[in-house]
C-alpha cells in the first residue's frame, strides 16, 4: 500500500468546472471544492454541499448533505453521498 502522507493534492480553481455539475433548478450548491486526485493524476475530485433551493432563506441556516464526484478524461459520476442530516453527524456548517 503506497503512503500518500507527503502529498498535498492539487486544489483547482471552481469555476473551471462549475459547468460539470448536473443542474437542477430545485437545488443550490455551495462550498465546493475542487481537488485533483494524489492517486490518478487525470482524476478530480469534487466536493460540495448540495441544499433543496426552496429552504434557502436571508438569515436562516440550510442543511444539505455533501456530495462527491469524480471527474475522469471520460466522463462525471456520483461516487458518494455524506448524509448530513444523520444524528451522529456534529458540528458541520449550518447544522
Amino acid at each position: 500500500m503506497a503512503n500518500y502522507e507527503a502529498v498535498t493534492p492539487e486544489i483547482l480553481p471552481t469555476e473551471r468546472v462549475r459547468i460539470l455539475i448536473p443542474y437542477d433548478p430545485k437545488l443550490a450548491h455551495y462550498n465546493a471544492a475542487v481537488i485533483k486526485s494524489s492517486k490518478k493524476p487525470n482524476d478530480v475530485l469534487i466536493l460540495l454541499r448540495e441544499v433543496p433551493l426552496a429552504s434557502v432563506k436571508a438569515g436562516t441556516p440550510d442543511k444539505g448533505n455533501l456530495l462527491i464526484y469524480r471527474l475522469t478524461p471520460d466522463k462525471v459520476e456520483r461516487v458518494a453521498t455524506l448524509d448530513l442530516s444523520d444524528p451522529r453527524v456534529s458540528n458541520w456548517e449550518d447544522t
